[in-house]
């Protein structure tokens, strides 16, 4: 990960929750969340599935360079970055935190973490985990 993603990361998920709602009200730019998914090295598929989109709408996007994304996928978008800089932070490294979000995950019936970002329940099953891996509970 280059500085400036992590950065913009820490920068927009440590953002007061009311002051992140009125940026997603107001509609984060695409190009924000490609630049960042870029540079973390993401593929368009995990991009889509972060942002909560199938893949062939996330492509169709990529050719609107103005487009701003909706309040849901922006909402989505901020909590994904949150997620994954509590995994970067508690895991070390960027490498070392892609690797536990790419994997599976046995305390998360087997399943990925990024599979289950775009939804509000899979989120919180993420940060549920995180949270017990922070405070050393055993899953």
């Amino acid at each position: 990960m280059n500085a400036a993603a992590l950065k913009h990361m820490t920068d927009f998920a440590e953002i007061p929750p009311l002051q992140a709602h009125a940026r997603v009200q107001k509609g984060i730019a695409l190009s924000e969340a490609i630049r960042f998914a870029k540079s973390l090295d993401l593929t368009q598929e995990e991009t889509a599935r972060l942002l909560g989109l199938p893949t062939r709408t996330y492509q169709r996007w990529l050719a609107e360079p103005n487009k701003k994304l909706d309040p849901a996928t922006g909402g989505r978008f901020y909590r994904t970055l949150k997620i994954i800089q509590k995994a970067m932070t508690l895991l070390g490294t960027w490498p070392a935190a892609l690797q536990w979000l790419r994997g599976e995950q046995r305390a998360l019936g087997f399943q990925t973490p990024f599979d289950l970002l775009s939804t509000a329940p899979g989120a919180e099953a993420v940060e549920d985990l995180l949270g017990r891996i922070e405070y050393g509970v055993i899953t």
